[in-house]
């Protein structure tokens, strides 16, 4: 009998790209208990169990950093990079789907403002509430829809060793319903300054294990895929677009691992150029505020565009004290998913969804140290597909603005993150 369970599990693994859910796979695993697939036990790990110590608000609730095995993350981290790896420069996925912007170690208003100093402020329940906030009755959200986290995972917030193991271990059991794409911050000339090294450094107090931790997982950012293609025209990427991209084949053609950026010009621009508020007009132009990369203005954007095929651009890269911005009539959407990250602002975070029609909803969200989450939608009819005939049409008259955290007419990025 055990047999049975484990060929059948071996088969409902190999059909898991068809039903295109987590929510399947994660179902038939409670149905057939004793099959152990080789994404579940990896290596004597339970990488579910594992995750479900993540997903549990109460785990990150009481103030404690999670106490890893390093055993356990370098299995996990060995594991992401043989999918990641597998996985082309350019990964695509269908509609639905939800678009996550820069994360940071999710920073919360609690600890910008000081009121929590040992690091341990709750700052990973902001993950776990866009993953929750599409929960359908009693399954949690992660099993229900697919996601692209746009990069930035490290630096600047206390628990980026946690919001980094939840998206491996995510990635892991899911492998085609979660999309994780490199930011600048998924470098080691970056995340070695502001801050992810400083908590390698404090939580394994041994400096030698700090530093194999930390260059193990830096190994791992070196194979992340730099942008993503949703419904055939919607193209993800960190920073934004370059004057190397001329075909998306240009973007497949990246090969990975890379470790110096300084090696692959386009790689670079996609990690960290932005759009253009004082050069609104024009193709590309040097970077002065990052001092590195480009800007690219409207011109640029409506050749990629055409060139290319797309409706619109979604990068993140950028701090937006409302969660999102856009940039030449929403051809380039940025998103920003830390919320309270300066505590001067007090910023919303907000995140996208795409539905199975291709219609874009703001998700915004916003906590405070006296308050739960303040969550609103903002569905601004951005854009449709219809899918039936690869077909996109821009709804501009459909407009609307009842959210005060979400300006339609606001049409630049604001700062650097």
């Amino acid at each position: 009998m055990p047999y049975i369970y484990t060929l059948l599990s071996i088969i409902l693994i190999r059909l898991r790209p068809i039903f295109n859910s987590p929510y399947y796979f994660s179902f038939f695993h409670r149905i057939l208990p004793m099959a152990g697939s080789p994404d579940r036990l990896m290596d004597g790990i339970d990488i579910e169990a594992f995750l479900r110590q993540h997903l549990n608000e109460e785990n990150t609730a009481n103030l404690k950093r999670i106490e890893y095995d390093v055993p356990t993350i370098m299995a996990i981290c060995g594991r992401v990079k043989e999918i990641l790896l597998s996985e082309p420069s350019l990964v695509e996925f269908g509609v639905p789907i939800v678009i996550v912007g820069d994360l940071h170690g999710q920073v919360d208003y609690g600890s910008s403002v000081g009121q929590i100093t040992d690091g341990s402020a709750c700052q990973i329940r902001d993950l776990l509430r866009i993953l929750d906030r599409f929960s359908d009755g009693k399954t949690h959200g992660c099993l229900c829809m697919r996601f692209v986290f746009l990069g930035d995972y490290v630096d600047r917030g206390f628990h980026s060793l946690e919001v980094v193991m939840t998206l491996f271990a995510l990635k892991i059991l899911f492998p085609n319903c979660y999309g994780l794409l490199r930011g600048n911050h998924e470098t080691r000339s970056l995340n070695r300054i502001y801050g992810f090294y400083q908590e390698m450094k404090e939580r394994f107090q041994d400096l030698d294990t700090a530093e194999e931790v930390y260059l193990r997982i830096n190994d791992v950012f070196d194979c992340l895929p730099p942008s993503a293609l949703i419904g055939g025209k919607i193209l993800c990427m960190h920073g934004g677009i370059s004057p190397h991209l001329k075909s998306l084949d240009d973007i497949r053609a990246i090969a990975r691992p890379v470790g110096d950026l300084t090696n692959c010009a386009l790689l670079a621009d996609m990690l960290w150029s932005d759009p253009a508020a004082n050069h609104p007009n024009g193709l590309f132009c040097p970077n002065t505020t990052r001092s590195q990369s480009v800007y690219y203005g409207q011109e640029a954007v409506d050749n990629v565009i055409q060139k290319l095929g797309l409706s619109c651009i979604v990068r993140a890269h950028q701090f937006v004290s409302c969660g999102t911005a856009f940039y030449n009539d929403r051809k380039v959407i940025s998103i920003f998913s830390a919320n309270s990250y300066n505590a001067d602002i007090r910023n919303h975070g907000a995140c996208l969804y795409v539905d199975d029609k291709g219609r874009i909803t703001i998700k915004s969200f916003f906590t405070s140290l006296f308050s739960d989450t303040i969550s609103r939608d903002e569905d601004l009819a951005l854009h449709e597909v219809q899918l039936n005939d690869d077909s996109w049409m821009s709804q501009a008259g459909g407009e609307k603005n009842n959210d005060d955290t979400v300006d339609p007419n606001h049409n630049s990025t604001e700062t650097s993150a």
